[in-house]
């Protein structure tokens, strides 16, 4: 399964410090971590409202490979499956690529 998701930063850059405590684990990129998520969660077939954002971090290898740290929700969703994620910034807009295979 796939999913993808394209944010604009701008959108992200001036969301409230109530959202950002809400979805985001501390030390993570707010507009990645966001586009990222979302697009998990479309891969994965789940719905937005029985997931906690939180259970799922977006995290940098030290080879600079983006991957995910799931726990909870995000695991359940996940199961077996791996994650191959890509993601793409520039200047107005990031995109994030999931697959689970």
């Amino acid at each position: 399964m796939q999913g993808i998701d394209i944010l604009k930063v701008e959108r992200m850059l001036s969301a409230s410090k109530r959202l950002k405590e809400r979805f985001f684990n501390e030390g993570e990129d707010v507009v990645s971590s966001f586009a990222a998520k979302e697009a998990f969660i479309k891969a994965a077939g789940g719905h937005f409202a029985s997931f906690v954002w939180k259970d799922l971090k977006l995290v940098k290898l030290r080879t600079g490979e983006p991957w995910f740290v799931a726990r909870g929700t995000a695991r359940r969703l996940l199961g077996v499956r791996r994650p191959r994620v890509t993601v793409t910034d520039e200047k107005e807009c990031v995109v994030v690529a999931v697959e689970l295979v």
